[in-house]
């Protein structure tokens, strides 16, 4: 379902113009996030899509039928929001939250309880454990995930969201965002986003529109945006390592190797020699250790190996812990563990630890090469 602006604005009284002669389309099945400094009108332009502000002039289109001729309740009911305060009713279960919409609309009990018990799978909050629970037994992060699972609850073909990751530390903010790119691959929305962290605006948006002053100052997919600013304020927004964020575009999971050096450790265990044996054949210096369904257990250096008897059993200290990532991360994130850390490769597991394969910094580096060209051309 797609959402046209044909020259809107909104003038308030006082004569500020929050949003001047927009037009733009959202597109249907897309991921669109808005950004721009505080006061560009990004939140005003949200809230004129379900009528919570009326604008002063320009149509406003879904799906080509004009905004006015909806009722403002019907076309609220129909439209998903999710906001940053979240808004959880303090007094009422997970479930009852959710179910708020869906009942307003009369669906069937039945019904209501199928579709909230698959939402909350849908953003990992187990059914049995989190339905009866209230948002004062909650996280910030699980509350924002019940928040989520609220907007979506009517199956709106629209979902609205106001910077709703925003109050969330850093580390679960990644984890919602990790979680949204996943569900919204499933359900395939058209969800407009509003944020003011453009590492934000760059990891969820098929596309960016950015705002200054009420006006529309580049809309385009986001590869575009990073490759070709449309001018020195979105070169200054993106910021000097405009390169670097490309990496928020790629995923792991399409760029890790699976060609690599693995010991199976079975119930019987192996030996100090077996290990060096396989190292010393296959002309590594280190190698991962897995069991035998291939869940990752470890690494064991070469040089360590050499100083132990060659009968001695594998295991204790031999076998050191490592960093891990996953498939769907962000290359970005995947440098940034790689810096921290220290490490010149990342082994790649899935949900079950398993070993899919390794990601390389070489590799990374390069990519950041190739971004950087293109910017300077």
């Amino acid at each position: 379902m797609s959402i046209e602006f044909r020259k809107v604005s909104k003038e308030y009284e006082s004569g500020f113009r929050a949003v001047d002669n927009l037009d733009i389309t959202f597109e249907d099945k897309k991921l669109t996030t808005l950004i721009g400094p505080s006061g560009c009108g990004k939140t005003t332009t949200l809230k004129m899509i379900n009528r919570l502000i009326e604008p002063t002039s320009g149509e406003i289109l879904i799906d080509g039928v004009s905004q006015k001729d909806i009722d403002p309740i019907v076309l609220r009911r129909q439209i998903g929001y999710v906001i940053q305060e979240i808004g959880l009713f303090p007094h009422m279960s997970v479930f009852d939250n959710i179910a708020v919409v869906p009942r307003l609309l009369k669906w069937d009990e039945s019904r209501i309880k199928e579709h909230i018990y698959e939402l909350l799978d849908l953003v990992n909050l187990e059914p049995e454990e989190f339905a009866e629970k209230y948002p004062a037994q909650l996280s910030g992060g699980q509350r924002q995930r019940v928040g989520v699972a609220r907007g979506l609850a009517s199956d709106p073909k629209i979902v609205l969201m106001d910077e709703p990751f925003g109050a969330i530390d850093p580390i679960n903010r990644e984890k919602l965002q990790d979680g949204f790119l996943e569900i919204q691959s499933k359900i395939e929305k058209t969800i407009v986003f509003v944020t003011h962290d453009i590492r934000e605006a760059i990891k969820l948006g098929d596309k960016i529109a950015i705002l200054d002053e009420g006006k529309l100052v580049q809309y385009a997919d986001t590869m575009e945006v990073i490759n070709e600013p449309a001018n020195e304020f979105v070169e200054d927004l993106l910021g000097a390592d405009r390169a670097l964020k490309g990496l928020e575009l790629l995923r792991v999971k399409d760029n890790y190797i699976t060609d690599i050096t693995k010991i199976v450790y079975g119930q019987n265990g192996i030996t100090v020699g077996e290990a060096v044996k396989t190292l010393k054949d296959t002309e590594r210096k280190y190698s991962f250790i897995v069991d035998s369904k291939g869940k990752l257990k470890g690494y064991v250096l070469l040089k360590s190996l050499l100083k132990k008897p060659e009968d001695t059993k594998l295991g204790g200290e031999l076998i050191r812990k490592i960093e891990t990532i996953q498939p769907h991360s962000t290359l970005m994130e995947a440098m940034s563990l790689m810096m921290s850390s220290g490490l010149s490769s990342l082994p790649v597991i899935d949900d079950r630890n398993t070993l899919l394969g390794i990601l390389r910094f070489r590799d990374l580096t390069k990519i950041v090469s190739s971004y950087s060209s293109v910017a300077e051309e």
